[in-house]
């Protein structure tokens, strides 16, 4: 769900939406922060160990991400290419992440040499770190290769948007509708998830814990959009799912133990679903289209994403080496990284990825003049 549309035209934008992105990204802040620090506050709200799963806002990510990937199905129909369809979103989404990972290796070296042992046992491993610069990192042939840990997300995104446009080319070649194949992929990811839960399965390339997950999510989304498209979803059938949302998620809440197993499976196709088709109404795009602020945010949500985790490395690492001491248990800790991992987000956006990806553009042009002339 962090913006990888690359999108800037006001118009087209919904200011509920990016909204959505800055609260979910924020609180994946927070529980990384306590995730990667062991912080714990005793009687207060609790974003990692606590009583919601805020991990779990990665389904939101990925059904948010089907649900705008609509639109690529419908380009791909009109006779799109493999080869311009990837080049777009090669173009969004790797210069960030390649260089997120690049700069949380050379952090994880810093801190091997200076410490004597690894990051959080994340290894320094070459052959790792080039098959996650090749956007394979999570859910692909190889287990889970985590450098910088948030990135597997877009892996296993990068993997679902290429099985968009095979299952699209499938759809139309078969003649049959897309939700046929939205749902098998929704039901391959479930079983996958209920084998994990019952049984020591392993890892299976194409078929882990990670791949599963954009699986049922990512094809949630994409169902969503299709529906809504096509036969539409009535003012009463989306309040009927809304309340049976909010019954659900506060069932949870209150005894999570019968769900615990599952919760991030009722996340993507229960609680989630209703809040998605609300801010997606095309009243709330009317009400909401002149948050230019919000917009902006919004759009920065994707480096901020990417960024977060080796800012905090980094941080890590410039206590150690100026031998000073925060302690990170007082409550104001966790805004102050969260607003500062912001500012690191927005201020590497303009300064590395922007740079790196028109020159990496300009290469392209050049080259493709090149092979014109020839």
């Amino acid at each position: 769900m962090p913006n990888t549309d690359g999108k800037t035209n006001q118009k087209s934008r919904n200011g509920a939406v990016e909204l959505l992105r800055i609260l979910a990204i924020t609180l994946i802040l927070f529980h990384h922060y306590q995730q990667l620090t062991g912080v714990y506050y005793t009687g207060g709200i609790n974003f990692y160990n606590g009583r919601f799963p805020f991990q779990y806002l990665v389904e939101l990510f990925f059904l948010l991400s089907g649900y705008l990937a609509w639109r690529y199905h419908k380009r791909i129909l009109e006779g799109q290419s493999f080869g311009s369809y990837l080049k777009g979103r090669v173009w969004r989404l790797f210069p960030g992440m390649v260089m997120t990972d690049l700069v949380c290796y050379v952090f994880l070296y810093l801190y091997y040499r200076y410490c004597g042992s690894y990051w959080m046992e994340v290894p320094i491993n070459k052959s790792r770190l080039l098959i996650t610069l090749l956007g394979m990192g999570s859910g692909w042939f190889v287990p889970g290769t985590r450098i910088n840990s948030p990135t597997w997300y877009v892996s296993v995104l990068f993997l679902c948007l290429l099985l968009l446009y095979f299952l699209t080319k499938l759809s139309q070649k078969s003649k049959k509708p897309m939700w046929i194949f939205s749902v098998m992929m929704i039901l391959i990811g479930l079983l996958r998830w209920g084998l994990e839960q019952y049984t020591d399965i392993g890892f299976v390339p194409f078929w882990d814990s990670y791949s599963c997950r954009g699986y049922y999510a990512f094809f949630m989304g994409v169902l969503l959009a299709e529906r809504k498209e096509g036969k539409g979803f009535t003012a009463g059938t989306v309040r009927v799912w809304t309340g049976i949302s909010i019954g659900v998620l506060l069932l949870y809440l209150l005894a999570p133990g019968p769900f615990l197993h599952w919760i991030n499976v009722l996340l993507a196709i229960v609680i989630y679903p209703p809040i998605l088709l609300l801010v997606m109404s095309e009243k709330t795009k009317e009400r909401t289209g002149g948050w230019k602020g919000i917009m902006f945010f919004g759009k920065m949500s994707y480096s901020v994403y990417l960024w977060h985790v080796p800012f905090l490395i980094g941080m890590w690492l410039l206590l150690l080496y100026k031998n000073s001491y925060i302690d990170l248990t007082k409550p104001l800790c966790l805004p102050a990284y969260a607003l500062l991992a912001w500012g690191v987000g927005v201020l590497c956006y303009y300064v590395l990825e922007v740079p790196l990806r028109l020159m990496l553009q300009g290469l392209f042009r050049i080259f493709a003049a090149k092979k014109n002339d020839n």
